[in-house]
């Protein structure tokens, strides 16, 4: 097989894996999960670009559009796969069958990242299947521990929810 053709098929099944890992798990704010969807896509656009992409670009001696290209590939596909991964979840919120619970925040906890602070809340609630805890971005810092939401959730994918308001349990 062309090593040039064999590249190009383990860089697409490495952004394969990548895209799946974010469309289909992202909602849950797991770490792990993103460094290993982002590994992915690094060296997916990696394989692509420095095989095929480069032998064109370090034969006219122009590194520097190779290095732009693969910036520009691999931060382009976060975004894509990002868009489509919400997509996916507004979807299913709207069109599959869903159900209304009321949810209790168990905990907040700060993280340090690339770009600051992420403040998230772990909810827990109730579902015909049994009680869901699952961790939620709270971007604008919203969520104390005892306060109680709200959800709307899916029926065939739980653990995909929507807040919808606050609610007072007395």
């Amino acid at each position: 097989m062309n090593p040039t053709v064999k590249y190009a098929l383990i860089g697409l099944l490495l952004l394969g894996v990548g895209a799946i890992y974010i469309c289909f798990f992202s909602f849950k704010y797991d770490t792990t999960i993103t460094f290993v969807a982002y590994g992915f896509l690094l060296f997916g656009w990696g394989f692509i670009t420095y095989k095929i992409i480069g032998d064109y670009l370090l034969r006219i001696k122009n590194a520097t559009t190779l290095k732009i290209i693969f910036i520009g590939l691999f931060l382009g596909s976060i975004w894509l796969f990002s868009a489509l991964a919400d997509n996916r979840v507004a979807y299913i919120l709207k069109y599959h069958p869903s159900k209304t619970t009321v949810a209790t925040v168990l905990t907040t906890r700060e993280e340090s990242s690339f770009h600051g602070h992420a403040n998230y809340a772990t909810l827990k609630y109730y579902t015909a299947t049994g009680i869901i805890q699952q961790e939620i971005g709270d971007v604008n810092n919203r969520y104390r521990a005892g306060q109680s939401y709200l959800i709307k959730y899916s029926m065939d994918e739980p653990d995909i929810f929507v807040v919808i308001k606050e609610v007072n349990i007395d």
